[in-house]
C-alpha cells in the first residue's frame, strides 16, 4: 500500500510525521512503538511538533556534546569532561520529559504486523527525491572526514569526524532501504 502526496495540499500543513518507530495505522494515524515498553502510542498531529522535538534527543545531546568541547578545546583542555556530561544531563531531562509526554497521548494495542512501517512511508516519496536524500548524506560523510585530515585535527576531533561520518553513512541506508522496497514493490 503506498501512501500518495496530495499535490495541491497547503505548505503550512505540518509535514507527515516520519522516523524510527513511527508507523501509521489502517486509520493513517502515526503511531510511536515504544521499544523499550513494548507500548503503542498514537501522535495527533497537534502533537507532532513536540513529539520531533523529543525524538531527537539523542542528536540535540550530541550537538551540545561536541559544542561545549570545541568551544573549550584549545583555552581549557582540562573542561573537555563538561560536555559529555552536560550532554547526558540534558539526554536524561529529555528523556524524562519525552515519558511524560508520552503518558499524555492515547495508548492503543501494539499491532505491528498491521501497521505500515518506516520503509514503505520513505518508499512513498519520489525516487529522485530518496536519491538526492542518500546521495547528500553520503557526500556530508564523506566531506566531515576528508575535513578532519585536511585541518589536521588530532586523533580525538578526527575520531569524532569518523563517528559522524560513519552516523551519517548509516542513516542513508534507511533511503537506501526504502529505494530497495520501492523497485520491489513496483
Amino acid at each position: 500500500m503506498m501512501i500518495q502526496r496530495n499535490p495541491s495540499s497547503n505548505k503550512n500543513q505540518t509535514p507527515p510525521l516520519r522516523g524510527m518507530h513511527i508507523y501509521r495505522d489502517k486509520k493513517n494515524r502515526a503511531i510511536y512503538y515504544d521499544v523499550i515498553f513494548k507500548k503503542a502510542y498514537v501522535i495527533t498531529t497537534v502533537d507532532t511538533k513536540t513529539y520531533t522535538i523529543y525524538a531527537q534527543r539523542f542528536f540535540i545531546a550530541l550537538a551540545l556534546a561536541v559544542l561545549v568541547m570545541s568551544l573549550s578545546y584549545e583555552k581549557y583542555p582540562h573542561l573537555m569532561v563538561v560536555g559529555p556530561l552536560l550532554a547526558l544531563l540534558v539526554y536524561a531531562l529529555m528523556e524524562w520529559r519525552f515519558r511524560s509526554f508520552l503518558s499524555t497521548c492515547s495508548q492503543i494495542p501494539v499491532k505491528l504486523d498491521e501497521w505500515i512501517g518506516k520503509d514503505e512511508l520513505n518508499a512513498s516519496e519520489s525516487k529522485g527525491r530518496l536519491i538526492t536524500k542518500t546521495v547528500l548524506l553520503l557526500l556530508l560523510a564523506i566531506l566531515i572526514v576528508a575535513n578532519a585530515y585536511i585541518s589536521h585535527f588530532d586523533w580525538f576531533m578526527t575520531l569524532c569526524c569518523w563517528a559522524f561520518g560513519i552516523g551519517l553513512t548509516i542513516a542513508s541506508f534507511t533511503y537506501i532501504k526504502a529505494l530497495i522496497y520501492r523497485s520491489n514493490h513496483h
